[in-house]
C-alpha cells in the first residue's frame, strides 16, 4: 500500500509522538527513582497513588499530556512521611488542603517543563 503524502506525515507525526513519549516517560521513571518515589508499571488507571505506590501504565497512557500522574508526585514530594502512608496523602476537602492542590499543581507545572528539557 503506497502512502499519499498526507498520511506519510500523520504516520511520521504518531511515530515521533510515541518516541517523545517514550523519552519523557523514561525520565519521569528515573526522576521517579532520584526522588524515592515507589511505583509500579502495571495496566492500571494511570496516576493512583495507594498508600504504598504510584501506579503508571505505560502501554496507554501519554505520559507526557497525564496531568493526574505529575500532579501525585508533586503532592508525594510536598506531603510528609506520615501522609505518604495514605491514598490521599491524608488530605479533606479542606481550604487548607486545597492550597496544597494548588501548590501541587504548580510543581506539578514545573516537573512537566524539567522533564521536557532534560
Amino acid at each position: 500500500m503506497r502512502l499519499l503524502p498526507r498520511q506519510a506525515r500523520s504516520t511520521a507525526g504518531r511515530k515521533e509522538r510515541r518516541s517523545k513519549n517514550k523519552t519523557y516517560a523514561i525520565r519521569l521513571l528515573h526522576f521517579l527513582d532520584k526522588i524515592g518515589m515507589p511505583y509500579v508499571i502495571e495496566r492500571l488507571e494511570d496516576g493512583i497513588w495507594n498508600g504504598q505506590y504510584l501506579s503508571i501504565d505505560l502501554s496507554t497512557s501519554n505520559v507526557i499530556d497525564c496531568p493526574l500522574l505529575l500532579h501525585e508526585v508533586s503532592h508525594w514530594l510536598l506531603a510528609s512521611t506520615e501522609q505518604r502512608q495514605s491514598p490521599c496523602f491524608g488530605l479533606e476537602a479542606s481550604v487548607a488542603d486545597q492550597q496544597v492542590d494548588l501548590a501541587a499543581n504548580k510543581l506539578a507545572s514545573s516537573i512537566r517543563k524539567m522533564l521536557a528539557t532534560q
